[in-house]
């Protein structure tokens, strides 16, 4: 039970976590200005409509939400590679080494 509560208090913690959540919320605010206004918050489970949400523009809608905050965050914010939960500071867990 120690194990998951040290993950929990990761994730709660996680400043990277915290970046890409409020990414999600500037991104979701731009798209829906003028409909909904600026909201202070979102569902978790609109996180995963990030995917399902296309691009227009792009050759056969490809290119979804979730590729440009991903794009987004590799261009210009790389301090997010450290988001993760660090699997050194719980043992005691399996982790798969990719």
């Amino acid at each position: 039970m120690d194990v998951v509560s040290r993950a929990c208090s990761q994730t709660r913690d996680s400043p990277g976590l915290k970046l890409v959540l409020e990414l999600t919320l500037a991104i979701g605010n731009y798209m829906n200005r003028g409909a909904r206004g600026n909201v202070h918050g979102f569902r978790l489970g609109s996180l995963l409509k990030l995917g399902d949400t296309k691009s227009s523009k792009t050759k056969g809608g490809a290119f979804t939400v979730l590729h440009y905050m991903v794009k987004m965050i590799d261009e210009q914010v790389c301090r997010l590679s450290v988001w993760a939960i660090d699997p050194r500071n719980l043992p005691g867990c399996c982790w798969q080494q990719s």
